[in-house]
């Protein structure tokens, strides 16, 4: 900065507001804050944020962290925020920061290891609770965001997505219909202490229209459309299909669409399908499916505008924001989100 100074004639502190991008706000004439950035661009100058840091105590870097990768719906997430990120001019770090000896416990103190300035946690919040009961004197400001209703007794900042209220319509709107033989096409897990409050709402409304339940989970350990489709197929030929199968989440009805496409089964006319989070994939099946969007972008936007206003304020009152999911009946190819899911 000194040496960009000297060629253009100028001091190195107008040197680094303009290279920060604040010459304006301090009045530096436009035709000086371009030959300054032209030196600099001929001088090969490259912001290094590490090195900054020690200076102004900021790394612009932003933790995400992930239970998960590779499917469609964390992609989507991870691009979302990703995105939104860099036109602030930070940078993310994505990791599930397991523990060196396990794939189930997670340890967020990776994070504080490259000096993150916030983190945001997508998806279940349990895994954040453990981590925080282990670990009480942790800091670090952390928004959480998801779809699961119980996080907003937690201690931390949550942005919620209701996609139960929606996915309970879906469920009455085929009863009403006349379907009586629902099945809900689950996770791993679904009986005990790791159920999803998805599977408590098909519980909960099996149980008020007098129907039979039948929750068909895959083991843990396979992606959602491998495992749904390996278990949905076993369990039509030894039980016969269903009329409807609500699916946990989109990635278990795209396994569950390909089972019925090869068991030669109508979709809808013969089976109805029910998904949660409108990934695109779901726009481009042969075969009209339902799905429950989730506002993927709207709920990464509130995150890090709650994320940017706690590390302002550590310690002002939590907040809690609700935004709703979309019943898609059925979904059409028209209604596809224009960046949804990554490129």
């Amino acid at each position: 900065m000194r040496e960009i100074g000297r060629r253009v004639g100028v001091s190195h502190a107008a040197v680094s507001y303009v290279l920060n991008d604040k010459g304006r706000e301090r009045g530096i004439p436009e035709k000086t804050e371009q030959r300054i950035r032209a030196v600099a661009a001929e001088m090969g100058w490259q912001p290094n944020h590490m090195l900054s840091a020690f200076s102004t105590g900021k790394t612009r870097l932003i933790g995400l962290w992930q239970r998960g990768f590779g499917e469609a719906y964390h992609s989507w997430v991870t691009k979302t925020v990703q995105e939104l990120l860099q036109e602030d001019g930070y940078a993310m770090l994505n990791s599930p920061a397991y523990t060196d000896d396990s794939n189930d416990e997670h340890d967020l103190r990776l994070f504080n290891r490259w000096s993150v300035e916030g983190l945001i946690a997508l998806g279940g919040a349990m895994p954040l609770v453990q981590f925080l009961n282990a670990h009480p004197d942790w800091r670090l400001p952390l928004v959480h965001m998801g779809s699961f209703p119980f996080a907003d007794s937690l201690a931390f900042d949550t942005v919620y997505v209701d996609v139960l209220t929606p996915a309970r319509a879906g469920l009455e709107r085929w009863y009403a219909g006349g379907r009586r033989r629902i099945a809900m096409l689950a996770g791993h897990g679904p009986f005990g202490d790791d159920r999803h409050p998805r599977e408590d709402m098909y519980l909960d409304f099996t149980r008020e229209y007098g129907l039979k339940e039948e929750l068909i989970a895959f083991p843990k350990g396979v992606s959602q459309r491998v495992g749904a489709r390996q278990v949905l197929k076993r369990h039509i030929a030894r039980y016969g299909c269903p009329e409807a199968i609500f699916c946990r989440s989109d990635e278990v009805l795209m396994g569950a669409a390909k089972v019925l496409q090869e068991l030669g089964r109508k979709v809808p006319d013969e089976v109805d399908l029910l998904g949660i989070d409108g990934i695109q994939d779901i726009y481009y099946l042969s075969h009209p499916a339902s799905t429950v969007a989730q506002p993927v972008e709207e709920m990464c936007q509130v995150a890090w505008r709650l994320l940017q206003e706690r590390i302002a304020e550590p310690d002002g009152p939590l907040r809690r924001e609700v935004l709703q999911g979309t019943l898609m009946w059925p979904v059409r190819i028209e209604d596809e989100p224009v960046s949804t899911g990554a490129e």
